[in-house]
Parts: structure tokens; sequence; C-alpha cells
């Protein structure tokens, strides 16, 4: 299911997110979690 809005994609990657363990990957669980903070200021700007 393709996300329509900045704020949908957001959602997708906070799933992705939240089944990563950050120990693991703990610089790419960092990025992703920016990512997904920059897609919803994005949203809120549009």
């Amino acid at each position: 299911m393709p996300a329509l809005t900045l704020d949908g994609a957001a959602a997708k990657l906070s799933v992705v997110a939240e089944v990563i363990d950050p120990e693991d990957y703990p610089g790419a669980h960092r990025v992703l979690l920016s990512v997904i903070e920059d897609l919803r200021a994005m949203g809120r700007k549009g």
C-alpha cells in the first residue's frame, strides 16, 4: 500500500522503527527517527 502523504510515509517508517532493535543498528535507528520527524515537519508546513 503506497503512502499518499508525508504523514503516511512517516507512519509507515514508524512501524519499521518499532521493529528494529536500536541496539542492533543504533546509527540507522537514529537516522530513521530523524527522517520520520523531518517528514512530519514537512507535512505540517504543506
